[in-house]
């Protein structure tokens, strides 16, 4: 079939390939909405993980003072300064 001749739908090729460029942008909306939607769905997922870890934390570091030197030893060393000495004020120190 050549460009001028009449495809099914009436519109010969350029409409084919006008039909499928919509249909390519249709596809990858879809896909972006369902990226971000995923990547919702994990931060919302890990934001429970830390509040439910970190509460458990707070809780057995209350009640342990080994466990709270611990944690103040391993894994305040990932954290900034600044954070650093607000938790230092709050008890948190090694």
């Amino acid at each position: 079939m050549t460009d001028d001749k009449l495809g099914a739908n009436g519109k010969g090729r350029a409409g084919r390939i006008e039909f499928l460029h919509k249909k390519l942008e249709a596809d990858r909306a879809a896909l972006a909405k369902e990226i971000m939607a995923r990547a919702r769905r994990e931060k919302r997922e890990n934001d429970k993980l830390d509040a439910l870890l970190g509460g458990a934390v707070r809780k057995t570091g209350a009640a342990s003072s080994d466990f709270r030197r611990m944690i103040a030893q391993t894994a305040l060393c990932h954290v900034d300064e600044k954070t650093r000495l607000w938790l230092a004020g709050r008890g948190w120190t090694t």
